[in-house]
């Protein structure tokens, strides 16, 4: 029994982290701009919730590179909530959408364009056009939206280092006047904590009442929970790091000793004429 939990734990966790690393990789683009290759990478960004206003008042909220707004009992990426308290759907999370760059004399820019809201405008649906525009001295910042009237097309500007060429560190946002949420990570960093406590709580109390009648609730040292899983747990930890980095070693020696069976190959020409 200790060992299934433990072992759907680990699961956990290696597939939390897997989907993260996915989910990076979706929110990259890179476009070939004058036989260069040009590349905007928001995975710092991914998650970050954003909220933003027109010159009504109107609220947008936003999500970048997730579905993570609620809007009309869904999950969406920007939903509008108007002046009478009315949601829009203005788009959703779609990673084939590549954007659209331009640079003009130094000013990169990009473009993207989600033609996938609400349907209640006609042909096209509700567009979110969100345009990034290159400042190494904001980390997010973004300004009004624009709508021309009755159009459902709606336009935002943001200024960002993440919009210029080259790579860039992630960091904290203290530049940026719009307001965001937990990120997906320090969500999964807080509720994994909360089970630990949890678990541990609940399992002294089992323990104590059940188990270990005798010692009681006074009895720390033998009310730990699946103590001799924690007393092995460092070595079983040794054990499993020797074992990538044999693994390793191994992968790394079977390709040197590829390479060196094709350089033997290799056919001999003479270097001189006969």
């Amino acid at each position: 029994k200790n060992q299934f939990i433990m072992s759907a734990l680990s699961r956990l966790v290696v597939a939390y982290f897997f989907l993260r690393a996915i989910q990076s990789q979706q929110c990259s683009w890179t476009v070939t701009h004058d036989n260069a290759q040009k590349t905007l990478d928001l995975s710092c960004l991914d998650g970050k919730q954003v909220t933003a206003k027109d010159s009504h008042g109107q609220e947008y909220s936003w999500s970048v590179c997730a579905n993570g707004q609620s809007c009309k009992s869904e999950n969406v990426m920007v939903c509008q909530v108007g002046d009478d308290g009315a949601d829009h759907i203005l788009g959703k999370w779609d990673q084939t959408k590549s954007p659209a760059y331009v640079d003009l004399e130094g000013h990169e820019s990009w473009t993207f364009q989600y033609n996938n809201g609400q349907d209640d405008c006609g042909e096209p649906a509700r567009t979110w056009v969100p345009s990034l525009v290159c400042n190494a001295d904001k980390y997010f910042e973004i300004g009004k939206v624009v709508e021309q009237s009755g159009s459902c097309y709606y336009q935002v500007t943001i200024e960002t280092m993440f919009a210029c060429d080259g790579t860039h560190e992630c960091q904290s946002d203290s530049t940026s006047t719009s307001s965001s949420g937990l990120s997906g990570g320090w969500i999964f960093i807080i509720v994994l904590f909360v089970s630990f406590v949890l678990y541990c709580a609940i399992g002294y109390v089992i323990m104590a009442t059940t188990v270990n009648k005798a010692g009681g609730f006074g009895d720390a040292k033998n009310n730990i929970p699946n103590k001799s899983f924690w007393v092995l747990c460092p070595k079983l930890v040794g054990a499993g790091c020797c074992y990538t980095k044999d693994a390793m070693q191994g992968m790394i020696n079977k390709h040197k000793g590829n390479n060196a069976g094709d350089d033997k190959t290799q056919p001999i020409t003479d270097d001189y004429d006969e």
